[in-house]
């Protein structure tokens, strides 16, 4: 795609977009999952998996030839490369702290997800597209998956990430 000059230029171009994207998290969310201590975050870093692969196919589907499209810096890649950095950073660090930085990455990249998929349903339905009630339900998906994965970061992964905080800094006072 040379030259942007219409919304259905637009919308193909963030159809490559995503198809990019989905790919870069098919690839990354495995290296994430295996520096995980917890289950429930390894879980939602297998199932995030299968879903981006299931959906870069059908994005080829929808509108085949999109690929290699997009040129230029992939924000997708940015989060996982910025936090593959932030992980090694945690080197000595407590595993809880570590998820919660996981789990930190697994929210940005679906917040990307989200703005993403909306322009798309947004772009499909003023284009009047057959396909746009499709874009609805994989923002849905991205939306229930975010809340999915917002009640784990609450509940678990950052309540247990200060109190093992609190511990070490009780042992490090005590000695």
């Amino acid at each position: 795609m040379n030259k942007l000059i219409s919304l259905d230029d637009l919308f193909k171009l963030k159809i490559a977009s995503l198809l990019n994207s989905e790919r870069q998290i098919a690839a990354g969310y495995p290296i994430l999952a295996r520096n995980c201590s917890s289950v429930q975050l390894q879980a939602i870093l297998g199932q995030r998996t299968g879903y981006a692969y299931k959906r870069s196919l059908l994005l080829e589907m929808l509108l085949p030839g999109t690929e290699g499209q997009v040129e230029g810096p992939s924000p997708v890649k940015a989060i996982l490369e910025e936090g593959n950095h932030w992980i090694q950073l945690q080197e000595e660090s407590l595993p809880a702290v570590l998820d919660a930085t996981i789990a930190s990455i697994i929210s940005s990249i679906g917040h990307l997800n989200i703005a993403n998929y909306g322009s798309a349903h947004c772009y499909a339905s003023l284009l009047n597209r057959q396909d746009t009630l499709v874009f609805y339900q994989l923002l849905q998906g991205e939306v229930n998956a975010d809340r999915e994965l917002s009640r784990l970061i609450e509940v678990i992964l950052n309540p247990q990430a200060a109190e093992a905080g609190r511990k070490k800094l009780d042992l490090v006072l005590q000695e």
